[in-house]
């Protein structure tokens, strides 16, 4: 799920529309708008409460828009995020190292330890 939500991540970002993406079983099922991160994930559980997509399962991984300069508005993670994820029913979120913020790293490592999901830093490579 991480290299597909990574890839849709990435399409999104050239066209300056988000920063993140969900990917569940292997399917890109929501990529984040205007709307940003927090509605993104409101997204993904309706989907699910719906039924539109597996009930379980499923990650969030948020990258740099290639075309983004690197000391504005990174990718940001924070404890919302994993509040947002927990009830979205993924797994996880990643995002690529040295490239996104963690927000209060303590409180947010701390959040997604408590909501009992993965937290992941991935090997940044060239988004283009």
């Amino acid at each position: 799920d991480i290299d597909q939500a990574l890839d849709a991540a990435r399409a999104i970002g050239r066209l300056d529309v988000g920063q993140g993406a969900v990917a569940v079983r292997g399917r890109v099922v929501a990529t984040e708008d205007a709307g940003g991160t927090d509605a993104l994930l409101r997204r993904v559980a309706i989907l699910r409460e719906s039924g539109g997509i597996a009930k379980t399962g499923g990650v969030l991984v948020k990258c740099l828009k290639p075309q983004q300069d690197r000391r504005l508005d990174l990718p940001t993670i924070g404890p919302e995020t994993a509040a947002g994820a927990r009830l979205a029913g993924l797994d996880g979120v990643a995002a690529e190292a040295g490239r996104a913020l963690l927000a209060g790293r303590g409180e947010t490592v701390d959040a997604f330890r408590r909501a009992g999901l993965f937290l992941a830093g991935l090997k940044p490579t060239d988004p283009s």
